[in-house]
C-alpha cells in the first residue's frame, strides 16, 4: 500500500486549513475503493453510502490527527472501519432493520438477480451472466454477514481491500498477529459458510483459504 501522492498532500494541507475543496479532492480519489469497503462490511448499499458520506465529514474534522509521514488511505478506511461499526451495533438494537441491513438475500437494496438480468438485457450484454454473478455477489455478501464483526473486518480488509497484516493492523488497531488470526479464522469460518450454504460457488468466487499470508512477506497490498 503506497504512501498518498502529492495530490493527496496538497488536499491534506487544505482540509488542515480548513478549505472544503480538499476535503472534495480526497473524495474524488478515495470514495470509490471506501465504498466498496462499506459495502461489503454493511452489506446494504445505501447504509454504505451514508457510512462513507460520514466517514469523509470526520476526516475534515479530524484530519489535524493524521500523521503525514502515514498512508491516508488505511487511515480513512480505519474511519470507515469504525463508522460502520458503530452503525451495525445501532441497528442490532432494531431487529427487524439489522436483519434487513446485514442479510443482502433480504435486502431491499442488495441486486436481485432477475431485475439485473432485466437491465442487462436493456444494456445489451448477456441477462444470464449477468444474474448468475449477481447471484454469486448476493451470496458472498450473504456470507460474509455470517461471519463475526471482527472476522468480517479483517477479511474485507485483507482479501478485499489487500492490506498486508501490517497495515490491517493500523488500521483496526490492534496487533499484527492478533489481525493475522483475525484472517485465518474469518477465511476458514467463511469457506465452511460457502460450502455448507452455497456448494454451487465456482472456487473462482471464493477467497483462497492461504490468503491471510499471502502478502505478509512482501508488505504489499
Amino acid at each position: 500500500m503506497l504512501l498518498h501522492t502529492n495530490d493527496d498532500a496538497a488536499a491534506i494541507r487544505r482540509c488542515r486549513s480548513g478549505d472544503i475543496r480538499g476535503l472534495d479532492a480526497l473524495m474524488t480519489r478515495h470514495q470509490v475503493q471506501a465504498l466498496r469497503v462499506a459495502y461489503l462490511l454493511t452489506g446494504d448499499r445505501m447504509q454504505a453510502e451514508d457510512v462513507v458520506q460520514d466517514s469523509f465529514l470526520q476526516v475534515f474534522h479530524t484530519i489535524k490527527h493524521f500523521r503525514p509521514d502515514h498512508p491516508f488511505e488505511p487511515w480513512l478506511h480505519g474511519i470507515v472501519t469504525h463508522v460502520a461499526r458503530q452503525r451495525l451495533r445501532g441497528t442490532s438494537r432494531r431487529r427487524e432493520v439489522s436483519l434487513n441491513a446485514m442479510s443482502p438475500v433480504g435486502s431491499t437494496h442488495a441486486p436481485d438477480a432477475l431485475s439485473v438480468a432485466r437491465r442487462a438485457s436493456v444494456e445489451g450484454s448477456d441477462p444470464v451472466e449477468a444474474a448468475e454473478l449477481a447471484e454469486r455477489r448476493r451470496a458472498l455478501l450473504d456470507a460474509l454477514s455470517a461471519l463475526t464483526q471482527k472476522q468480517r473486518e479483517a477479511v474485507v480488509l485483507h482479501y478485499y481491500a489487500g492490506y498486508s497484516d501490517r497495515e490491517m493492523a493500523r488500521v483496526l488497531g490492534c496487533p499484527s498477529g492478533t489481525a493475522r488470526q483475525r484472517v485465518h479464522a474469518g477465511l476458514g469460518a467463511l469457506e465452511r459458510i460457502i460450502r455448507e450454504r452455497y456448494s454451487w460457488l465456482d472456487a473462482a468466487a471464493r477467497p483462497p483459504s492461504n490468503a491471510a499470508s499471502a502478502r505478509e512477506d512482501t508488505g504489499h497490498g
